[in-house]
């Protein structure tokens, strides 16, 4: 079976009985009825809690109802949104597992405004599946049977608002009777969310963790495409677009596809452009490392595979010709003419410094096919990464700095002591 890009549930494999997914839907509804069993904090504040706490937990009961009503607000997009990164079902373990957990904490606070506290981080865990209920449904039922199931869905969410605080409250009648040790209805309620965390993490086996879905190209792509396949002029690919051409190169055994460097003022009036293109090449490229470390890691087989395209790419990547030598050398050298720098001769260990900076040693044995690289290219990998990232965040930095810099004028600052 093929996971949903989306975050739903897997479509039925063949062989699999017709109504399996009534399993699934009854192992749902359980975890549903833990966690809107495990809702006590609020229940214990207005009465244990007033005996414990004293008057100010009453006097601030309505603040921290509209406090957990905001909370909820902010919960719902973020569940939404980590649902499609993790799985619905993720988010019920991760919430749940969380709450539960928070709940025994509640069940030790000593003071009012500890108690408040937890009570409202308890809040966001508990309601990040509840939120996600329909939506967890909806993949559950058969698309034919779906409008029935939703109505079911709100038949047994009245049903379990009913019966939910006649299992939970004898705990709670007993703490403040004496019958129980202090702080036993909480703890209880902590053990149904660890309940309800447990059924989640079943479900799992039925909303695995969806698998990214690649953005369509965009219109740029398009055109780039559209004139590599036309002319081979393969400057303006995206990273994505580039990175998949040569990887079937080097899968072909054929050479890697290249673009010749060009001179500087052919590409003076696409210098924005270049530079902007590169924040979005440089993030897919990182998204890729972990994959490929992830494949790293599956066995000896892959790694030798991976050793051969390592091997492959270096063979064809690591010479430099003359001509190439010379383009990219006076290419830089307007770069810094056009953008202001001065004379390097001048300092010119200044300038060694910052070039090497800019461009640190990334690759273990100093080279691609190394000894040292192919036994583990891991840590290049790492090295890599961080690399494109201290770009990604040095652009950031100097494109918000230009923009500050925009709304200010020198003739707003006077020094001290002059009218």
């Amino acid at each position: 079976a093929i996971e949903a890009a989306d975050g739903g549930a897997k479509p039925a494999q063949e062989g699999e009985p017709k109504n399996r997914y009534l399993m699934w839907i009854f192992l749902f509804w359980t975890a549903r009825f833990l966690d809107r069993t495990g809702v006590g904090q609020f229940q214990y504040l207005q009465t244990q809690g007033v005996v414990v706490f004293g008057e100010i937990a009453l006097n601030l009961l309505p603040i921290i109802l509209v406090c957990m009503s905001l909370i909820a607000v902010l919960v719902i997009p973020v569940s939404i949104k980590y649902s499609q990164v993790i799985g619905l079902a993720w988010v019920g373990v991760v919430g749940e597992s969380c709450a539960g957990i928070t709940f025994f904490a509640l069940s030790e606070a000593k003071s009012f405004w500890v108690f408040a506290a937890i009570m409202l981080v308890l809040q966001a865990f508990s309601m990040a599946a509840g939120v996600l209920a329909n939506s967890t449904m909806i993949e559950l039922a058969p698309k034919a049977r779906r409008d029935i199931w939703i109505g079911y869905q709100g038949a047994f969410s009245q049903l379990s608002s009913a019966l939910c605080p006649l299992i939970i409250m004898p705990f709670l009648s007993g703490e403040m009777e004496g019958l129980f040790p202090s702080g036993t209805y909480l703890k209880v309620n902590g053990a149904v969310c660890l309940g309800s965390g447990v059924a989640y993490l079943v479900l799992v086996a039925k909303f695995p963790k969806p698998k990214k879905k690649e953005l369509p190209e965009t219109e740029e792509e398009k055109a780039a495409m559209i004139e590599f396949t036309e002319t081979g002029n393969a400057k303006f690919l995206s990273a994505r677009q580039l990175h998949k051409i040569q990887i079937q190169h080097l899968k072909d055994g054929t050479p890697l596809t290249r673009t010749p460097w060009g001179k500087f003022s052919d590409d003076v009036a696409d210098l924005s452009r270049i530079q902007e293109s590169a924040r979005d090449n440089l993030a897919y490229l990182r998204s890729l490392v972990p994959e490929r470390i992830k494949r790293w890691h599956q066995g000896e087989a892959q790694r030798e595979e991976m050793r051969a395209m390592i091997k492959a790419w270096a063979e064809d990547n690591s010479h430099w010709p003359e001509e190439t030598q010379s383009d990219v050398g006076r290419w830089f050298v307007e770069w810094l003419q056009h953008a202001g720098y001065t004379n390097p001769t001048s300092n010119g260990n200044l300038y060694k410094t910052i070039i090497m900076t800019a461009f640190p040693p990334l690759t273990p044995g100093g080279h691609a096919a190394s000894e040292e690289n192919l036994l583990n290219p891991v840590l290049g990998w790492l090295k890599m990464d961080r690399w494109m990232g201290t770009y990604i965040h040095l652009d950031k930095l100097n494109a918000r700095e230009v923009q500050c810099i925009r709304y200010f004028r020198l003739t707003h600052f006077r020094l001290a002591g002059l009218s």
